[in-house]
């Protein structure tokens, strides 16, 4: 091949390409997006809970956004929900996958709060079959967004052409773009692009105040630095946030037993960063030690060389202190176990003998 044939190829590739492309794309391919986390109350998971389906027909996105994905964890708990699961769920519910691109997270994070009594007002959702204006659309993008953690959300539209807002479906499609980074606060830029028969009409820019409504964690009394929380001095109360990095906890169950790293005051909402984990094993503490091998339990006492919470990784001296380091995870209080017990068959003798002696 000479230089003028292979600058031709060159040339003439991206155009390949191109046309490659469009034959194995939908002519219209909508996009369903799949929330990184989410947070559910019911006992089980539907679509509507894991993904954006906002850029669905209307007429189909109610009975889509039913489908039942997976049972829910129970209270508390959590599971994994892959992207296979959500394709799975579309098929059930009779979207044809070949008119359909997955998008976003590759799993979603489930999580179920514990039982609290009552929660905050559900967020009002509008009718996704009924007939909506661009405006309509908007918030439902904001209240998909705002689902994923818990919460209700209010908007506010800076100025702009009234008309503008008052396009309607089906007349008008609407594919709303809302930042990933910054989606409560003042001034948030929103592109809305607006298809008429499929082709784009116009991109509107709008400028919107939001802000989040939900129920979190607060101290019912003062909670000095580094007291450990205790069920009565906590409650549940709505809070109001203009910030995604400062909002509070919404269960109990994270900040009951845990230690705080600052001074909190009545009324105010605990965050992750107010919190430490309490050690369950402290340096120079006697504990009990659980060893496995060959199908064989031996349960002695060590003495901690370091201190570490639940899940931990700490050192531990066996004999009166002095004696051979081995390495064990926290289990409990007071409790390690031991490591990859297989691989450490003298320390395992070195525990059966240990515990020979504890008994008697």
């Amino acid at each position: 091949m000479n230089r003028k044939e292979c600058n031709h190829i060159k040339r003439i590739a991206p155009i390949i390409l191109v046309v490659i492309a469009h034959a194995v794309t939908p002519a219209r391919a909508e996009t369903v997006r799949i929330w990184p986390s989410a947070v559910v109350s019911t006992d089980e998971v539907t679509l509507r809970d894991t993904c954006d389906l906002t850029r669905l027909p209307a007429a189909t996105r109610a009975a889509v956004g039913m489908t039942v994905v997976s049972p829910a964890p129970p209270p508390g708990g959590s599971t994994q929900i892959d992207a296979r699961d959500v394709q799975d769920a579309l098929e059930r519910a009779g979207v044809n996958l070949a008119t359909v691109v997955l998008s976003g997270a590759i799993r979603c994070g489930i999580t179920r709060p514990l039982d609290a009594g009552p929660r905050s007002p559900a967020p009002v959702q509008s009718d996704p079959t009924a007939t909506r204006t661009l405006r309509a659309a908007v918030q439902d993008a904001f209240r998909e967004r705002a689902a994923r953690f818990g919460g209700g959300i209010d908007l506010r539209f800076g100025r702009i052409a009234p008309q503008l807002l008052e396009l309607t479906e089906p007349r008008y499609r609407f594919d709303v773009q809302i930042p990933e980074g910054r989606w409560i606060g003042h001034m948030i830029n929103v592109n809305v692009d607006v298809f008429e028969a499929d082709v784009r009409a116009k991109s509107v820019h709008l400028v919107v105040n939001a802000s989040l409504t939900r129920r979190v964690v607060v101290a019912r009394r003062a909670i000095n630095l580094k007291s450990a929380i205790r069920g009565e001095d906590v409650e549940y109360a709505d809070r109001t946030y203009d910030d995604a990095d400062r909002l509070g906890i919404t269960d109990t169950a994270a900040v009951v037993g845990q230690r705080a790293k600052r001074f909190i005051r009545a009324g105010d909402a605990i965050r992750t960063g107010d919190l430490e984990t309490v050690p369950l094993v402290k340096r120079g503490q006697i504990v009990d030690v659980l060893s496995t091998a060959g199908g064989v339990q031996v349960r002695s006492v060590a003495k901690a060389a370091s201190a570490g919470g639940l899940g931990d990784t700490v050192e531990l001296r066996m004999g009166d202190g002095r004696g051979e380091r081995i390495t064990g995870v926290v289990t409990g209080q007071r409790e390690v176990a031991i490591v990859s017990p297989s691989t450490q068959d003298t320390h395992h003798e070195t525990l059966i003998a240990a515990g020979r002696n504890h008994e008697s």
